[in-house]
């Protein structure tokens, strides 16, 4: 049996082709669509995460620095701390530079800035040397006050950075 098309047909195949095309058109479209929206989520997701973390060392400075300048704090601590903080923000930096191409060293300027303010500060060399806390003069809280005003927009800066980055390479991990 095979299928001949005549007058009588030829309305019903063009019919038929006619939704083929539309349900095939439709599948891709929307195959397309989610495929993009997928992307774009996920590109989202790692934009937020990177932000969030900048946005933890952010706070975590701020507190530092308030506890600092208003409670004594323990000399002994304070070279594991900058140790630790400057490997936290070199691993982060390293993963933003990779992905989105911001500079590596974008808060290399604050990191060794803070750290040489208060390990170069004559109350840390007397406070280590005694073994006890940092307790620190007006004019060191008045450096570190304006270290901070000159300084506290690196963050916001690096968040901008980030959310309007359109480099978006893939990462390795």
């Amino acid at each position: 049996m095979s299928i001949w098309i005549t007058n009588e047909n030829s309305g019903v195949i063009s019919a038929w082709t006619g939704i083929i095309g539309t349900v095939v058109s439709l599948f891709f479209g929307l195959w397309i669509a989610i495929s993009l929206q997928i992307k774009l989520t996920s590109k989202r997701v790692i934009k937020d995460h990177l932000i969030n973390e900048v946005r933890t060392l952010n706070d975590f400075y701020f507190h530092f620095l308030n506890d600092l300048v208003e409670d004594k704090r323990n000399v002994k601590g304070l070279i594991s701390l900058f140790k630790t903080m400057s490997i936290k923000i070199s691993k982060l930096m390293d993963i933003i530079h990779r992905h989105y191409e911001i500079d590596q060293s974008f808060l290399s300027t604050y990191q060794i800035g803070l750290r040489n303010i208060i390990l170069g500060c004559p109350e840390y060399e007397s406070g280590y040397e005694t073994g006890g806390v940092l307790i620190l003069t007006q004019d060191t809280i008045n450096e570190l006050m304006a270290f901070r005003q000159r300084n506290e927009h690196l963050f916001n800066d690096l968040i901008l950075k980030i959310n309007s980055s359109v480099v978006d390479k893939k990462i390795e991990i």
